[in-house]
């Protein structure tokens, strides 16, 4: 396991660079944990992913709790994740969530409970 920031790669031991190129991690499912204290242009990491998670500022302890089934992820993003930088230059300054066709749309998120059942939107 290990451990970079802003990315993270559990399960994986890629550094983050290797992520720029899909299908990178062959046959490994990784999950990448996301530290986000801004919107990120994430396209191409969560393609390669297994399972992508935005956090935003937890303990190590913690997250591992959540993706190990410990404890239940809940939450939804603040802001919009756009899904290219040519969107982001598109986008007024000015005006929050205004990326055409966003990556996950302000509000996304996923829950399940600790017992380990499929994903659910969070009510």
């Amino acid at each position: 396991m290990c451990f970079w920031s802003p990315v993270c790669c559990l399960g994986s031991g890629v550094p983050v660079e290797v992520l720029s190129k899909p299908g990178e991690l062959g046959e490994v499912p990784s999950v990448v944990v996301v530290h986000l204290d801004r919107p990120a242009v994430i396209p191409e990491i969560t393609a390669a992913a297994a399972a992508t998670v935005a956090e935003f500022g937890i303990t190590d302890e913690a997250l591992l709790g959540l993706l190990f089934g410990d404890a239940a992820p809940r939450g939804r993003l603040p802001v919009e994740m756009p899904s290219s930088m040519r969107s982001v230059e598109a986008s007024r300054e000015d005006v929050p969530n205004d990326t055409g066709d966003p990556l996950f749309p302000a509000g996304h998120g996923l829950s399940y409970s600790a017992s380990g059942n499929e994903p659910r939107r969070p009510d």
